[in-house]
């Protein structure tokens, strides 16, 4: 193997899309996560905790950076618990929003 296409593969881009009330939170429809391999949706989940804007983290996550039960999470498509230890691949796609009400 290269040392080029080992650099290729020493970071995976994950791509975090936030719907409803968190895109204003977040001040975007998506944010970019770079995680080293092997990740998993936990780790995903507390690296944007990390670097979330207060105003985000605020409303996805409790004081100990656990996802609040009212928010729903998916992983290409797929509901997911939070708290599942899925792995996660170059190019997947985390959904966050929170339930939409009304009357």
């Amino acid at each position: 193997m290269s040392a080029t296409s080992h650099s290729a593969r020493s970071e995976l881009r994950i791509t975090v899309e936030l719907l409803a009330q968190l895109r204003h939170a977040g001040g975007a429809d998506s944010l970019q996560l770079a995680l080293a391999p092997p990740s998993s949706l936990p780790q995903a989940l507390d690296a944007l905790a990390a670097s979330a804007a207060d105003s985000l983290r605020n409303i996805v996550f409790t004081d100990d950076r656990k996802i609040r039960p009212s928010v729903i999470v998916l992983v290409n498509g797929e509901i997911v618990a939070a708290a599942e230890n899925r792995s996660l691949d170059d190019g997947d796609i985390i959904t966050i929003m929170t339930p939409i009400g009304g009357g």
